[in-house]
């Protein structure tokens, strides 16, 4: 009995830890547009999902819609036109946001080019960590090897500029 009582106390202890640990975590708010012609689930797979599962490890992600559905509805659908006052406006009423990332895929420039737009915004300090265009193109492979450029570059900025602070 007395085992049973240690081991369920070692359990509460535990998940109360564990509860905590997600409370302390910094909550990020994901604003995914994606404007391309390719299969929407392959490229929600290639860009929106990595990028999910690397802030997962780190902050409490919010995947965002409903500021998203604030921005299209003040005709802000395309992130390259959405600036940083936009931006704290909308989000001016949410306390518990300390970031936000922006990522869109644009619509295929030709079998081998594309372009993407990132940004990355510290709610506290109201700047931007990132804010940048990224076009990609191949000599030798498809639009998906050129999409894949475009993750990995959105991946490696967002580790550096908002994992590794």
């Amino acid at each position: 009995m007395k085992k049973l009582i240690t081991l369920v106390f070692t359990m509460i202890i535990a998940l109360s830890s564990v509860c905590y640990a997600n409370e302390a975590k910094e909550q990020v708010s994901i604003v995914y547009f994606n404007g391309s012609n390719l299969n929407k689930n392959d490229v929600n797979k290639i860009i929106y999902k990595p990028v999910l599962d690397m802030l997962s490890s780190r902050f409490n992600v919010i995947e965002d819609s409903v500021h998203k559905d604030k921005l299209v509805a003040q005709g802000l659908s395309d992130i390259a036109s959405i600036d940083k006052s936009d931006l704290l406006n909308t989000f001016k009423d949410d306390q518990q946001t300390s970031y936000i990332v922006l990522i869109q895929i644009d619509p295929c420039l030709g079998p081998k080019n594309m372009a993407g737009n990132l940004k990355i915004v510290d709610l506290k300090q109201q700047n931007y960590l990132f804010n940048g265009r990224i076009l990609r193109d191949t000599t030798w492979g498809s639009p998906y090897a050129v999409l894949k450029k475009i993750a990995k570059e959105n991946e490696s900025i967002i580790q550096e500029k908002l994992i590794n602070i």
